[in-house]
């Protein structure tokens, strides 16, 4: 399997470089308390039923292990050496694929929150 990189961005939310997304998310201590990992590009999908009902989903994972969140969660990746990254629309449709089993009938872009 290719190793992948996910977007890291300045406070403006603007690519500034790519990275390994274990690193990214990784905690070091700095000098005033922790430092939360690297500032990078992520995304949550809320698949939503017919009567308007939000999918979630008890985590399993290497990183957020045990904690319900939406009904998926990954990063746009490019695979490493490549310049081409993945939109938003080709990482939800990878992350309902790969993490729910099913295709999206249709995604959009609703909130954008940076932390």
């Amino acid at each position: 399997m290719a190793r992948m990189e996910l977007p890291l961005v300045n406070a403006s939310g603007k690519i500034v470089g790519y990275g390994d997304r274990w690193q990214a998310h990784r905690v070091k201590e700095g000098p005033n308390g922790p430092i939360l990992g690297v500032k990078h590009i992520g995304i949550t999908v809320a698949c939503v039923d017919d009567q308007m009902r939000i999918l979630t989903a008890y985590r399993r994972h290497r990183i957020f292990d045990q904690v319900w969140s939406l009904s998926g969660d990954t990063h746009p990746y490019r695979v490493l050496g490549t310049q081409e990254t993945e939109t938003l629309g080709q990482a939800a449709n990878r992350c309902t694929l790969d993490d729910l089993g099913t295709r999206s009938k249709g995604w959009r872009r609703t909130l954008t929150v940076s932390y």
